[in-house]
């Protein structure tokens, strides 16, 4: 382990984009790829916000 800045706080020695520190990324990729087939997309940022949260509750549990 090692001292991080001056906080003296200790660091482990893991991969950056380990899968075990980054659950959520995958769960993104599921989301964005659901967003990509949406018909018709979302063309503004209202819309997005819109459409965001029923994809999200697509997702299936099992898969999160």
């Amino acid at each position: 382990m090692l001292a991080f800045s001056n906080n003296e706080m200790d660091l482990l020695l893991l991969p950056p984009l380990s899968p075990d520190l980054n659950p959520i990324e995958r769960v993104w990729g599921m989301l964005q790829n659901r967003l990509n087939s949406h018909d018709p997309h979302p063309r503004t940022a209202r819309e997005l916000r819109d459409i965001l949260p029923d994809l999200w509750h697509e997702i299936p549990q099992e898969q999160i």
